[in-house]
């Protein structure tokens, strides 16, 4: 009789960037993003909306 081995399935873990969406090849459990490009891009499109005042205030007075 044969002993099955019981292996570990790896999770599958996906990009925190919306826009991307990608899989992740598992790694580390602390991994978010697929690469540096999306970890930057997201980001810097959450700082601009949590700024996004005081872009408008900046705005409005160089005008």
């Amino acid at each position: 009789m044969l002993k099955q081995k019981n292996y570990m399935k790896k999770p599958i873990k996906y990009c925190e960037n919306p826009d991307c969406g990608d899989t992740i090849e598992y790694k580390s459990s602390k991994k978010k993003y697929c690469n540096d490009y999306c970890r930057n891009h997201h980001g810097y499109k959450r700082r601009t909306e949590e700024n996004l005042e005081f872009l408008i205030f900046k705005n409005i007075i160089v005008r």
